[in-house]
């Protein structure tokens, strides 16, 4: 493994320490800490997807997709309330959204460092 290599696999674990402690000291605070915490778990993995040697079409694209369809709604939702669909509020199922993408976003960055830092 080379240094710049060894620099990222760094950096991208540092970022997943730092998000996994931001779980345990925030696990009963409310939604905003949750939309923080899964923003730097899409900028860690934006970062891993965008530095590899090896670049990865499909975990950017994985990436990419997270962004469209989970962070954009999530930031929509928890910051301005549009949790409304046919009149229906759907209000107290955001924060429970917001910890399973956490836990989706960071398993998924896990899985794709996992696997790079056992090859050669």
């Amino acid at each position: 493994m080379s240094f710049g290599s060894f620099l990222i696999a760094t950096t991208c674990g540092i970022f997943l320490i730092i998000i996994l402690a931001l779980l345990a000291q925030r696990f009963n605070a409310s939604g905003n800490s949750w939309l923080m915490t899964l923003w730097l778990a899409w900028l860690a993995s934006l970062l891993w997807a965008f530095t590899r040697p090896s670049f990865s079409v499909i975990f950017t694209g994985l990436v990419l997709s997270m962004f469209i369809f989970i962070i954009v709604p999530a930031t929509g939702a928890q910051l301005y309330g549009s949790t409304v669909l046919a009149t229906h509020n759907y209000i107290a199922g955001v924060i429970p959204a917001l910890k399973i993408a956490v836990v989706a976003q960071v398993a998924m960055l896990a899985g794709a460092m996992g696997p790079s830092a056992t090859t050669r």
